[in-house]
């Protein structure tokens, strides 16, 4: 074998051959080639081993040209005769037949790879996984997390593709790293995956799709382009994806144009801000406000940049989310002011109108909300945002049904998202599936461990079923992961001071806000309508501070100044917050204030409009304390004592657990039955023993 340099030849091909495969891995997608150049130069490499064997065996291939090995007895090589050239053909001829066959083999074995099973129920069904970053510093996931996102909202646009979110896609990729294992999460049917690598201002992208039943690759290629063309690689990812699925041909005409950039720090500062939006807490919106602003400066036209703005002023709005830290109305009018040039410019924007919507349902304009939300989603039907959004002004409006059915849709799209997932935990609860919810909660918290939401999700559960001690810790919980949400730390305040505990409050106080509730835990209630008189004084055109005086003169003082309150707020009161569930204030109050007035016509408006509100609830299936203590409230302004008791009672064996039941003005007329006096009393022993219980596990 080593006089026959048979080891030297073979290694020299196959060395040639390992070179000509990688060259021709990269240089025919580079210059737009077939990619079945690859494949047949991998098989012919292969096929070709006979013909080299038998040509490095008989002869020696040299610089003076090729002459026969001589044999051992022989120092002279012999002539090239018949029956080598015979021998030499009938190898090239296996060769080349080999060679043959072995690519119609692999073309169809390709072939086979790409025909994934179109008869399965998801076959028109997709996900993006997060793209890997590859950079060499390993800095660059906010392109990465752009690039998905953006895949995602362009494969969105298609018709019959649904498109799973890229939030509830990374969430499942995180926890378990494999892309057949999401596809089955998710419900989907094949799987983009790739690599981002990050080079100065060049941007090389590989992407493949998968089948997601077993992980084969139905398509694989790699872009390189100035990092500023992202958005032209995203398009042609997006088509080629769709071609290969929807075995059609889309144009580049056929994917809307939609905002870009031509300043590449903007376009970085833009990514970086998404990449801290989806970590979805006070602090990272805070951040994410301030890349956008940055964004904005170097692009003023940059659309999508304000659209990312307006989200992040509405996500900071105070009293609408647990982010809260703007002023609700500056927050509205920044994020409207922010959006409308978008709207006007770029009306095939989905996320424009969404946000816009948004906006709307802050102002309590939900019908108006629900035409953008539609119009967002007619646009992108798998806008899970959008459907969230749009579930919660339905739900504003008490079209219960409706709101569910556009919950189902927005979870089934984007499972793992935490404003969805909540959502969707809490509607679970409304229909006294605890352990359903709870264990949404659970998933919450496996997936997102560093997300307060699922605390806030717990404490609610915990809230509903009377166990005030686990409220307060899981509330605790939630600050302690957003140390700035205003929301976290008013409920954990609130539930100390319905404990009792205005000790433990105090340590979270950090305004003026809450004199009032630690004179009522000392019992100063004379105090307590001072300062409210002076809050009203102030602000006689607010109607809330009207109504909150009212209700501490109805519990702790005289129901007559009570009533003179609510009958001065009533005009105040816009139409929208006049029914609010679960418990129907103000109305309630108001209609009560007109029963001690002696006009129970006009009392009756307002009783109808929250038996209307709880007859819907219960006719969606909702099934909570709170409806049962409005049901009991509701039957006590009937005259029905009988039901009234019997509601009150099962409010109670649900875990209501408020402070103030005993106070309530329209409990008086049955105030001294025994069978009351007796909810009352078990109220104030479990409040008691969840205090007791809290001291002990607070500061643990």
């Amino acid at each position: 074998m080593s006089r026959r340099n048979v080891f030297t030849v073979i290694t020299s091909y196959a060395v040639a051959g390992w070179v000509l495969v990688q060259v021709l891995s990269i240089i025919p997608q580079a210059i737009g080639l077939p990619s079945w150049i690859l494949t047949l130069a991998t098989v012919l490499f292969l096929a070709f081993f006979p013909v080299i064997f038998f040509v490095s065996w008989h002869f020696d291939i040299s610089l003076d040209g090729i002459k026969l090995t001589p044999a051992k007895d022989q120092t002279e090589p012999a002539k090239i005769g018949p029956k080598y050239w015979l021998g030499f053909t009938v190898m090239l001829v296996f060769s080349s037949i080999l060679g043959f066959y072995g690519y119609q083999i692999a073309i169809n074995n390709v072939s086979t790879e790409a025909n994934f099973d179109t008869d399965r129920e998801f076959a028109q069904s997709i996900a993006v996984l997060p793209f890997k970053d590859a950079s060499a510093e390993g800095n660059q996931i906010h392109i990465a997390f752009g690039i998905q996102e953006e895949i995602t909202n362009k494969l969105s646009s298609f018709a019959g593709l649904v498109v799973a979110s890229s939030f509830s896609s990374s969430a499942y990729f995180e926890k378990y790293g494999n892309p057949v294992e999401v596809a089955k999460k998710l419900n989907v049917a094949t799987v983009v995956a790739g690599t981002v690598r990050v080079n100065g201002d060049r941007l090389k992208v590989r992407v493949e799709l998968l089948d997601g039943l077993n992980g084969k690759v139905i398509w694989t290629n790699s872009f390189t382009r100035q990092l500023i063309d992202i958005f032209a690689i995203e398009e042609e990812i997006s088509r080629s994806v769709v071609n290969i699925i929807q075995d059609k041909v889309f144009e580049k005409k056929d994917i809307a144009v939609t905002s870009r950039t031509e300043s590449s720090l903007a376009l970085v500062l833009y990514l970086k801000a998404r990449e801290k939006m989806r970590l979805r807490n006070t602090e990272s919106i805070t951040e994410a406000r301030k890349l956008f602003e940055q964004s904005i400066a170097l692009d003023s036209e940059y659309a999508s940049a304000k659209v990312g703005l307006a989200q992040t002023f509405l996500l900071l709005a105070e009293g609408h989310s647990s982010f809260g830290v703007i002023d609700a109305e500056v927050a509205t009018r920044l994020a409207k002011q922010s959006v409308e040039p978008v709207l006007a410019r770029y009306p095939e924007l989905p996320q424009a109108h969404a946000v816009m919507g948004r906006a709307l349902a802050y102002e309590l304009d939900h019908n108006q909300a629900i035409t953008y939300f539609d119009k967002a989603l007619e646009l992108n039907p798998n806008y899970a945002t959008a459907f969230i959004w749009k579930y919660l002004s339905l739900k504003a409006i008490q079209r219960f049904d409706d709101a569910y059915d556009t919950l189902t849709k927005a979870y089934e799209l984007d499972p793992a998202y935490l404003l969805v997932s909540y959502n969707y935990a809490k509607s679970q609860y409304d229909f006294d599936n605890i352990e359903k919810a709870r264990s949404i909660y659970t998933d919450i918290l496996d997936l997102h461990p560093n997300s307060p939401l699922s605390h806030r999700g717990f404490a609610e559960l915990a809230f509903s079923e009377g166990e005030l001690a686990e409220t307060a810790i899981q509330y605790k919980q939630a600050l302690e992961k957003s140390p700035k949400s205003e929301s976290y730390r008013i409920n954990l305040i609130s539930v100390l001071f319905q404990l009792r505990a205005p000790e433990l409050a105090k340590r979270f106080i950090q305004s003026k806000e809450w004199d009032v509730n630690v004179l009522i835990a000392e019992q100063k209630f004379d105090e307590v309508h001072k300062i409210m008189a002076f809050k009203v004084e102030a602000n006689p055109n607010d109607p809330w501070y009207l109504y909150e005086a009212a209700w501490y003169q109805y519990l702790y003082g005289d129901s007559q100044k009570g009533k003179a309150y609510l009958l001065q707020a009533e005009s105040l009161f816009p139409e929208q917050e006049l029914f609010l569930p679960p418990l129907c204030p103000p109305a309630m109050e108001i209609a009560f204030a007109h029963i001690l007035n002696d006009d129970d016509e006009k009392a009756a408006r307002y009783i109808s409009g929250c038996r209307n509100l709880l007859e819907n609830s219960i006719a969606a299936g909702q099934v909570n304390e709170s409806l049962d203590y409005l049901g009991a409230r509701l039957a006590i302004l009937d005259g029905d004592y009988t039901l009234a008791k019997m509601k009150l009672k099962s409010a109670y064996d649900q875990g209501w657990r408020e402070h103030w039941t005993a106070f309530d003005p329209l409990f008086q007329p049955i105030a001294n039955d025994p069978q009351v006096l007796a909810i009352f009393e078990s109220i104030e022993q479990d409040l008691v023993e969840e205090k007791r219980k809290l001291i002990q596990r607070f500061d643990d």
